[in-house]
């Protein structure tokens, strides 16, 4: 994440999100949503240890695209 996330695409956003909520950690969910009065509810629990990492795989190869 090396730039501003104000700066970066949206599909990186989105990819770095779903990576982060994988583990459902506060810390690394926060900073890539917008304020919700119920955005605790994500990070109240993390997936499998090797759950995560077998969906963290398939993230990285699927391609997310942005429609005009």
């Amino acid at each position: 994440m090396g730039r501003a996330l104000d700066e970066r695409l949206p599909e990186d956003v989105l990819f770095d999100f779903l990576i982060a909520n994988l583990g459902g950690g506060e810390e690394d969910i926060r900073p890539l949503i917008v304020d919700h009065p119920d955005a605790a509810f994500l990070w109240q629990g993390a997936y499998p240890p090797d759950v995560a990492a077998l969906l963290a795989k398939q993230y990285e190869g699927m391609g997310i695209a942005r429609f005009p």
